[in-house]
């Protein structure tokens, strides 16, 4: 699914200082070039292991994203699905994630994803 420009205005910058700040070496570089061109996976449904996001590195990086400036959850509206997806594309393992595609008929407001 690709997100709207105007969905993450910010984000990608803000995820380079982080990675450049912390020295992170991204995890899953393929997942991280998706999200860098808006490519994100749906959380309409999604099945995770909650123990996995507790981990202080990936917990440091979300509190970056939502209690520091740019405060862009709340000015911006950045939404869970880029977050989740440069979450993932930093710190999973490829193996740790399974992508399903696009979901059957999903629709928010100007973007969609074709049934089949």
């Amino acid at each position: 699914m690709r997100d709207l420009p105007m969905i993450t205005e910010g984000l990608h910058d803000l995820v380079q200082s982080y990675v450049g700040e912390y020295n992170i070496s991204i995890t899953n570089p393929d997942l991280y070039q998706k999200a860098s061109r808006l490519q994100v996976i749906a959380t309409n449904f999604e099945v995770a292991n909650v123990t996995w996001f507790h981990q202080e590195h990936v917990l440091a990086f979300l509190k970056r994203i939502v209690e520091e400036e740019p405060f862009g959850v709340f000015r911006k509206r950045w939404g869970d699905a880029p977050i989740r997806t440069y979450t993932l594309a930093l710190f999973a393992d490829k193996a740790e994630v399974v992508w399903g595609g696009k979901p059957d008929g999903y629709e928010h407001g100007e973007m969609s994803c074709d049934i089949n």
